[in-house]
């Protein structure tokens, strides 16, 4: 079983954030930048929005830890990804992006166009080598439960078998890096865990990672995800992310109804690890962006104080821990 370890949480990161193109628009990313800022100290923001909207919703913020940068287009939910990326230069999905790759943020957080997102992250950060494409990996933790890496829930709706075996390799890393569980295990995602469930592309997937990885698992139904183990769960990504969206809906409907009492409880108290803040529920923060030269997370696509908060607690975390770092060392890259 994997045992987790300690992770430091103080030391400083500039977090560049687009507070464009979420659907419950700038005012909501706002108030969830203001509440990272005063959960964490040692957090930086950098505000990336159109000139109005800097105007209106930060100028009358008096932190030293907030800036702005003005970026006057905007890509929508509507745009097409690669279209909008080559023609809308000035959009604040990519100057966030622009400040991670100078420098100037040591991450990014942006609620835009999950397509857009991938199209500009990779085009402007670009894939590390041998990564054969991006996924996105997402922390499934709710009350009285461990995280679980979600990978992918929405990075690519292509199924390719290799692509989920290395899908495997990188939920691993996230789960050592962030999560700090020293020996992660993998399970994937299917409809039982006979060997005879899925289809062909499941079979070979399976019949790959038992031959490639040695912490797999084999297959495992939705319930894993609450379970003590496996640490990493694979999906293809359409899949995934209907679990997310199915998880996220399930949370909000039946909240109401939980003892509140339980939803107090630190997660820590219930053995959740101290890469994350005590929040009892970890759903709707976003998805980390693996295999790209950069930590981004796309925060959830409405765009609330929550997710946002969440979301920028996720991309802190992600920095800290070093995971783009140790995913270039995974992948041989120097």
């Amino acid at each position: 079983m994997g045992k987790e370890a300690p992770l430091t949480t103080d030391s400083q990161v500039t977090i560049a954030v687009d507070v464009m193109g979420a659907d419950h628009g700038p005012a909501e990313i706002v108030k969830g930048i203001r509440a990272a800022l005063d959960h964490d100290p040692a957090l930086l923001c950098i505000a990336v929005g159109t000139s109005a909207v800097v105007r209106q919703h930060i100028l009358s913020i008096a932190s030293p830890r907030l800036t702005y940068v003005i970026a006057d287009e905007v890509i929508t939910m509507d745009d097409n990804p690669i279209s909008a990326v080559r023609e809308k230069r000035q959009s604040s999905l990519l100057a966030t992006l622009r400040l991670l790759k100078v420098g100037t943020a040591d991450a990014a957080v942006t609620a835009a166009n999950t397509g857009g997102t991938l199209v500009a992250a990779a085009a402007i950060l670009r894939r590390i080598p041998n990564v054969k494409h991006p996924a996105l990996a997402t922390m499934i933790s709710l009350p009285m439960s461990k995280p679980t890496v979600l990978v992918d829930c929405g990075g690519s709706v292509e199924r390719i078998p290799e692509w989920l075996v290395q899908f495997a390799s990188l939920g691993i890393v996230v789960a050592r890096s962030l999560l700090r569980v020293q020996d992660p295990c993998v399970g994937l995602l299917a409809n039982g865990t006979e060997v005879a469930k899925g289809d062909e592309v499941m079979a070979k997937a399976h019949r790959l990672l038992e031959g490639t990885l040695s912490q797999y698992r084999g297959f495992v139904e939705p319930d894993a995800l609450f379970a003590p183990e496996p640490h990493v769960v694979v999906s293809d990504g359409l899949v995934g992310n209907i679990v997310v969206k199915t998880v996220e809906a399930t949370f909000a409907t039946l909240s109401p109804l939980i003892d509140r009492s339980r939803l107090s409880e630190p997660a820590e108290a219930v053995g959740a690890s101290d890469a994350f803040d005590s929040s009892p529920k970890r759903i709707g923060w976003g998805g980390l962006i693996l295999g790209i030269r950069g930590t981004v997370v796309k925060a959830h696509g409405t765009g609330t104080a929550e997710n946002t908060f969440g979301a920028l607690l996720l991309a802190a975390s992600a920095h800290r821990a070093r995971v783009t770092d140790e995913l270039s060392n995974e992948f041989h890259v120097d």
